[in-house]
């Protein structure tokens, strides 16, 4: 989270399940959507930005994790993984409770988005 460098990931991390949680661990976007709308949906969290559309150099880039399962992983090239872990992008953690420390949130925020998710993804929402 503390990396000054950012970026989108790639479609195919998203096209395969990650999904994309803000700083509260919260579920904020559809993440198959098209990047200009993803893009939108980040830079929205920070509040100036969400009431202008406008965005300067000043202001500070939304913290957004990617959470992506272990089988989400191996359904891709390896080598997009170990490539953004290699840049320091990506960090492979084991269990909710190794993602809630490392995102700064409680177990049972993370446990209520993939809660959440998932079953809005067995209704087809």
């Amino acid at each position: 989270p503390e990396n000054p460098n950012k970026f989108l990931a790639a479609e195919v991390l998203r096209g395969v399940g990650g999904i994309l949680l803000n700083a509260q661990g919260t579920r904020f976007c559809n993440e198959i959507g098209r990047r200009d709308y993803v893009t939108d949906e980040i830079f929205s969290l920070n509040d100036s930005y969400a009431r202008t559309k406008s965005w300067t150099a000043d202001q500070n880039t939304p913290q957004v994790f990617l959470l992506l399962s272990e089988e989400g992983a191996r359904c891709i090239a390896t080598s997009h993984v170990d490539f953004y872990e290699w840049k320091g992008f990506l960090s492979k953690l084991t269990g909710m409770p190794a993602v809630a420390e490392y995102m700064g949130v409680s177990e049972d925020a993370v446990r209520t988005t993939l809660t959440d998710y998932a079953t809005a993804a067995r209704n087809g929402v």
